[in-house]
């Protein structure tokens, strides 16, 4: 009887040595979760802001594409009235010419 009572004691002391074993173990695990949530807290405060700043870029970029198609019709209006200044040169010039002419042929 008394050796079935050692080996049941020490089949008691290994399994108590695993139970410690495992404890430790599940211990450090949650350690290591308790330092992966601070770190996940820690990107998602980063992707916050960077949202934030994204958000911020969009309406930038909103804005300045407004701003670049205002100015590409004013650009567009510019070189009409150029074409037209052109034409009435070239217009005026030749009515010039016409008139010398017609002073010669008149004359």
């Amino acid at each position: 009887m008394g050796v079935i009572l050692e080996d049941v004691r020490s089949q008691q002391k290994v399994m108590f040595e695993y139970m410690q074993g495992m404890q430790e173990r599940i211990e450090r695990i949650e350690q290591r979760l308790d330092r992966i949530e601070q770190r996940l807290d820690r990107i998602e405060q980063r992707l916050d802001r960077i949202e934030q700043r994204l958000d911020l870029v969009e309406l930038a970029v909103r804005h300045h594409s407004t701003e670049i198609r205002q100015l590409q019709e004013d650009v567009r209006q510019l070189r009409n009235d150029f074409e037209q200044r052109e034409d009435r040169a070239r217009i005026a010039a030749l009515e010039e010419r016409v008139q010398r002419l017609e002073a010669r042929l008149a004359g």
